[in-house]
């Protein structure tokens, strides 16, 4: 409800925001300062500081469920490993070498989930880095995996050839989950991405390009049974030629969710006529 607000304002892109779970902080990537850094936001004063400094590529920065600690991962000579660093500033430490992209915390604090840059999700355990195998994958490439607020169901995209398909399943730690477990979120018949929870379980929020442009749409559940209760319906249009999410590539455009807010990316983009004046030589 309202009308939107802008929370960052630079001349190079921000993206892949997260709330915290009192809808106080946020953490985003940006290139502000000239190489991609995670910077933490408070949003009650709008202070903002970087938390990195180095100039290796970010990816999905995540408050965890205290708000002490933030994980990311970063790339490196085409690897992408998890690493975790204080809110109050210090140097990262690698939790998981070569992993892949961290996707959502369990409420303990103490592990995570993941996709691998091969389509396959994982539980991993932030001490000892154990690694599980959650969700069988014949023939699909699976990613976006995140956790209902009671860590009871787990919300993944399921994307095969050039169609994607959002769905939901009972988490198990001990993985994999078979396909007869699987409950369809969306029909595949369009582009579908980033499926996220609402904070009380009972709506999945995601972006769709169903209507011909990208939007965000949720789709209402059940809170015990997990199972749909009513067709997608929009929660934020994006038309416009100015401001639009579809400014910004896939990989880029996350959204985080809070009690009352919604935090995401837009690109914006303008063209102007400029004159000079011209003399004759």
């Amino acid at each position: 409800v309202g009308e939107l607000q802008r929370l960052t304002q630079d001349a190079g892109p921000d993206f892949h925001p997260a709330l915290s779970s009192d809808g106080s902080r946020m953490v985003f990537v940006s290139n502000r300062s000239g190489s991609e850094e995670i910077w933490i936001k408070d949003l009650r004063t709008g202070q903002d500081s970087a938390l990195t400094a180095s100039r290796s590529n970010k990816y999905l920065p995540l408050l965890s469920p205290d708000g002490s600690k933030v994980g990311f991962s970063s790339s490196q000579n085409e690897n992408w490993s998890i690493y975790v660093v204080p809110t109050t500033g210090g140097a990262p430490e690698m939790i998981c070498e070569d992993c892949g992209a961290l996707n959502t915390w369990l409420s303990d604090g103490k592990r995570g989930l993941y996709n691998s840059l091969h389509g396959r999700v994982h539980l991993l355990d932030l001490s000892s880095s154990r690694q599980t195998e959650l969700l069988d994958r014949p023939g699909q490439y699976l990613c976006d995996a995140y956790l209902s607020p009671d860590d009871r169901w787990i919300t993944f995209l399921a994307v095969t050839g050039g169609s994607s398909r959002v769905y939901i399943a009972p988490f198990q730690v001990e993985g994999p989950i078979g396909q007869s477990a699987w409950i369809a979120v969306t029909d595949g018949k369009s582009w579908e991405f980033n499926p996220v929870w609402s904070p009380d379980g009972k709506l999945i929020y995601f972006f769709s390009d169903r209507d011909g442009f990208r939007c965000i749409w949720a789709r209402r559940f059940d809170p015990f049974m997990k199972r749909p209760v009513s067709a997608p319906f929009p929660i934020l249009h994006s038309h416009g030629s100015r401001r639009s999410l579809m400014r910004l590539d896939v990989g880029q455009q996350t959204a985080s969710l809070a009690h009352d807010k919604i935090v995401f990316s837009m690109g914006e983009r303008t063209g102007n006529i400029w004159m000079a004046e011209w003399k004759e030589q």
